[in-house]
């Protein structure tokens, strides 16, 4: 999936995450951590939220005019009830960021 946006947008990207066929939900993880390019947000540091069955992160217009070109958003879970430390990675969708150099935040 490409996701298309443009620097100085501000949007907030949905994503589902699932294990087994179950919708992980925060009580099920440690943490979660989602980077586009050179942004990193994380679940405990706010910058990922849950609602009803859907994570959301957001980028806002100063994070996007930092980005450009095409990017993965990808992101790492570490689960709660592991009995080792378990980090698992995975490439979520591309962002495509069109330039827009003139773009200032409103």
């Amino acid at each position: 999936m490409v996701i298309r946006i443009m620097q100085g947008d501000a949007c907030r990207l949905p994503f589902q995450l699932r294990q087994d066929g179950t919708i992980v939900t925060p009580e099920m993880i440690t943490d979660l951590e989602v980077t586009v390019g050179n942004l990193r947000k994380t679940y405990l540091d706010g910058g990922i939220t849950f609602e009803g069955e859907c994570w959301y992160t957001y980028l806002s217009q100063v994070d996007t005019k930092s980005l450009s070109g095409s990017e993965y958003i990808r992101l790492r879970i570490r689960y709660l009830d592991q009995p080792w430390v378990a980090v698992l990675g995975k490439r979520m969708a591309q962002l495509h960021v069109d330039a827009n150099p003139r773009a200032e935040v409103l």
